[in-house]
């Protein structure tokens, strides 16, 4: 039982994760495995994508609360579970006003985790849903650190709904001075979830009274570790949050220190500590970076979920595609927001977009090289019956001026050729409430047929229809017409790709977009900034774009309204946001590339996502009717620590060399392939080592990290438990071509 302060209300240990995580890696050998396995995929998934943290839209993940309940008051109304979710999406989102409170040095670290919540709108039998259960339960009290009775109806719980359609969250009377606990995503099926007191859930009673306990729990969910973890060794797999020695609570004053290496001291604001909820107000990058990897990998299944998607809204065996991450195939699209952004089509460079189900922009390569690869997911919404159907994938030159089926269809070969079929492939059966993924290869046109497009000519975008007809409209609910927009709104078959990432460490970098005329005779247009982060009343920014000469006469002879944008120079600098500017004439077949560049006012986030829509308007009978548009995506990279060595070198361990009490490493580059669970190592001009990308070596438990100390002339990396004094690996020999380590045991005085 956890320790408790009646008189202040503070939990010794309000989280029981930790604890029964080590019970389960010590009895659990399939836990153990896939627990390292999921270490192994976020390590180097993170190692390899710096801009990790940055995901273009939201993921939204389907909740189901399961309300397990005593007595009556213990029975907590629908409202305190919504304004859990609202408190889940507040912190994860960095939209929590009290990160001001924090200290500037760790609030400049902060970070919008790229995951939102929402509460299920159907459920595992295919029926309308609110996302809360309830059961009356005999048990006055669940032991919710070391049992999981409350997760099942045969011990006084609620059975769990499937987890790779929902998160699961038990809210249940607990032993006093418990908070909760979460699983990581080794966890069985049948416990994969977390479970919160009662008496600190949404709101909660205070010093826990912000839903942060549950905030918590569910960093566990998505694979972080306490910012204590390892203590002064600092083992929680985030750079940027500091060395601390333990937990701390209450309410501490900063600075507060505990590690001698942390500089600034403990990282007590942090929601991965035990402080108060009134002092707990943020992730870091780091932070989100390891969520958005175990998103990808381990928990990559919460992606392809409908359970957000109401079963009143679709029909059987209904085959569809989704614009945007909150779209519940509802058609038209009722949503406001843009519709070429849909994160069922994405690009990879290589085919891992199985696995890796993040965008990149396409690369052009000599014929003969390597393909790129797209990806598009198929969904069925219906809630028994299999559907298929047939998906056709084209390509254009990206711009804001696109219709239908030119220039998907090939026709359209002036200035160059602007697009094209890239390929058409079955679905096969998808079964009701399911998915499916289709790879296409595919060699993208070379960029430099584009010359005339400038800083675009490297942007193109993909369009997807499902066809399940023959024949027109092909299945479509509403026939297609030449404005490409409407029939993305239109038709849930249908699904749009224009986003230009750009990612640099760089706050002040351009990207570019396109606007024109793909029709034969001249038309009025106007275009519009959409900037989602840079809204709301604290704007730190402002928008500006490059214009070309022509273009910009035209804007000028328009008599542009001053309050909404104004020429400073040769940049037309954007003052009102999604309103209309124009219109200018344009001519059939003409094209003008602006750039884009944010601007900042105050002082500026030093690093983040920026989300940047030019939308393109055409004037019909005096309205305006939006056609399309570009996004460009900015990925600025936060800061790193300037002290950081650069590393004599990365190596990988290669167990097929293995000799007798021998580990052998290869340097980064060495052709053989990379496993999961393989080791991995940066070597310190210090004489440290700096481990990632970990699995267990054969005999030897990952229990609590990594140890090592540093020595004169040699290396220590200790593996296992630091209470049994046990394996080391020290230095052998090293060259260019390998780095052995021989094993060594080592006491714990030598350490």
């Amino acid at each position: 039982m956890s320790e408790y302060n009646d008189e202040t209300g503070v939990m010794r240990q309000p989280c029981g994760t930790w604890e029964y995580h080590l019970q389960l890696l010590r009895r659990d050998s399939e836990y153990r495995e896939k627990f390292q396995a999921a270490e192994a995929f976020i390590n180097h998934y993170v190692a390899v994508h710096a801009d990790a943290a940055f995901r273009l839209s939201p993921a939204i993940v389907p909740v189901v609360v399961h309300v397990v309940y005593n007595t009556s008051d213990q029975n907590i109304p629908d409202a305190a579970v919504q304004n859990q979710i609202d408190a889940l999406n507040r912190d994860f989102s960095r939209g929590n006003a009290d990160l001001s409170t924090a200290p500037t040095v760790f609030s400049s670290l902060a970070a919008d985790t790229g995951i939102r919540f929402q509460l299920a709108a159907r459920d595992p039998s295919c029926q309308p849903s609110t996302g809360i259960t309830r059961t009356q339960s005999a048990t006055e009290s669940f032991d919710i650190f070391n049992t999981d009775d409350v997760k099942s109806a045969a011990t006084g719980g609620a059975n769990p709904w499937p987890r790779d359609k929902y998160l699961n969250i038990w809210v249940c009377p607990a032993l006093a001075g418990q908070g909760g606990r979460g699983t990581f995503p080794g966890a069985s099926a049948a416990t994969d979830g977390v479970i919160v007191n009662y008496t600190v859930f949404g709101p909660g009673a205070p010093p826990y009274d912000l839903g942060r306990v549950t905030v918590h729990e569910v960093g566990h969910y998505f694979q972080l570790f306490h910012v204590f973890q390892g203590a002064c060794a600092d083992n929680d797999q985030c750079a940027d949050t500091p060395p601390q020695a333990a937990a701390n609570y209450g309410n501490p004053t900063y600075p507060h220190f505990s590690c001698q290496s942390a500089p600034n001291g403990d990282m007590f604001v942090n929601h991965m500590d035990y402080t108060n909820d009134s002092t707990k107000v943020m992730f870091t990058v780091d932070q989100a970076a390891r969520m958005q990897a175990t998103l990808t990998g381990p928990r990559s299944y919460l992606l392809a979920s409908d359970g957000l998607v109401p079963p009143t809204a679709v029909s059987a065996g209904t085959l569809w595609s989704a614009d945007t991450p909150r779209d519940t195939a509802v058609e038209p699209d009722p949503l406001a927001e843009p519709m070429w952004q849909s994160e069922d089509i994405w690009v990879r460079n290589k085919n891992d977009g199985r696995t890796v189900q993040d965008h990149q922009n396409p690369v052009h390569r000599p014929a003969g090289s390597q393909p790129n690869y797209v990806y598009v997911r198929v969904r069925n919404a219906a809630c028994g019956a299999s559907a298929s159907g047939t998906v056709k994938l084209y390509w254009a030159k990206a711009s804001s001026a696109l219709a239908w089926p030119a220039p998907w269809d090939g026709s359209v070969t002036a200035p160059a050729l602007m697009g094209g079929l890239i390929g058409s492939q079955s679905t096969g059966p998808v079964p009701g409430r399911g998915s499916t993924v289709l790879e296409f290869p595919w060699s993208p046109p070379d960029p430099a047929d584009y010359s005339m497009f400038g800083g675009d000519q490297n942007h193109f975008c993909l369009l997807s229809r499902i066809e399940t007809a023959a024949t027109a409209p092909y299945g479509m609910t509403f026939a297609e017409t030449s404005n490409l927009y409407e029939n993305v709104q239109n038709n849930n078959k249908i699904v749009w790709k224009n986003v230009e990432v750009a990612t640099s460490n760089h706050f002040d970098m351009p990207g570019f977009v396109t606007v024109g005329n793909l029709h034969a005779s001249e038309h009025e247009v106007l275009v519009a900034v959409h900037a989602p982060s840079l809204g709301g009343k604290d704007a730190w920014g402002h928008v500006e774009l490059e214009v070309p000469n022509e273009l910009a006469d035209k804007l000028r002879n328009a008599d542009l309204d001053p309050t909404v944008a104004s020429f400073e120079k040769d940049t037309l600098r954007i003052h009102q946001l999604d309103t209309p500017i124009g219109p200018v004439t344009i001519d059939g077949g003409q094209y003008y590339t602006l750039g884009v560049q944010v601007v900042a006012d105050t002082e500026a986030p030093p690093f983040g996502l920026f989300l940047i829509d030019v939308n393109q308007y055409e004037r019909r009978d005096q309205i305006d009717v939006l056609t399309g548009g570009q996004r460009v995506a900015f990925k600025v990279l936060p800061p790193r620590p300037s002290d950081r060595q650069a590393p004599l070198g990365r190596w990988w361990h290669s167990h097929e060399e293995d000799q007798a009490d021998i580990q052998v490493f290869r340097p980064e580059g060495y052709e053989f392939p990379v496993s999961l669970g393989r080791w991995g190592l940066e070597l310190q001009e210090d004489h440290r080592a700096v481990v990632f990308d970990i699995g267990a070596a054969e005999g030897v438990e990952r229990v609590d990290g990594y140890w090592w100390t540093d020595h004169d002339d040699r290396i220590h990396i200790g593996l296992g438990d630091p209470d049994r004094g046990d394996l080391a690996l020290r230095v052998h020999s090293v060259d260019t071509e390998s780095l052995v380590l021989r094993r060594a045991r080592i006491d714990l005085q030598e350490r």
